[in-house]
């Protein structure tokens, strides 16, 4: 197995994003179930934390990210994910029996998951970002020569 580089790390996301239900969805189906007459002001008291949870799906500090990474899905993915440079040959299938087999699936994981977290924090960043990041703004509108 090797680490995760940027591209694999977003990958991961992209496909947990995919997988994972959104937030708001879930507080309406949930609201749905409930008499009018509480609906609204249950809705009013869970939207807007909806809506944050929401706008971080698919990012690594979406909460539900850790407990995605538990799910058989995210376990293969992942380990499909470490293996791939390696083993560019094995399907998810492949993948799944072999993590079915590994004694300590959760120690792999956890180990899995902290690489995940720890190599995503070297992406690299865009030029425009690292440009707003590195180099100072003009002064006044004035551009430095």
């Amino acid at each position: 197995m090797t680490g995760l580089d940027a591209r694999r790390t977003q990958e991961f996301l992209d496909f947990a994003k995919a997988k994972m239900p959104d937030p708001v969805e879930q507080l309406v189906e949930a609201s749905n179930k409930l008499p009018e007459s509480v609906r609204d002001k249950f809705l009013e008291s869970h939207l807007n934390d909806a809506f944050e949870a929401s706008k971080k799906r698919g990012t690594l500090t979406d909460p539900g990210l850790a407990d995605f990474q538990k799910t058989t899905e995210g376990v293969v993915k992942i380990f499909s994910l470490l293996l791939k440079p390696a083993h560019p040959n094995l399907t998810e299938d492949d993948v799944q029996e072999l993590v079915m087999s590994v004694d300590d699936v959760q120690g792999q994981l956890e180990k899995a998951a902290a690489e995940l977290v720890r190599e995503s924090h070297n992406a690299p960043v865009s030029e425009e970002a690292a440009e707003r990041s590195y180099f100072r703004k003009p002064r006044n509108g004035v551009k430095a020569k």
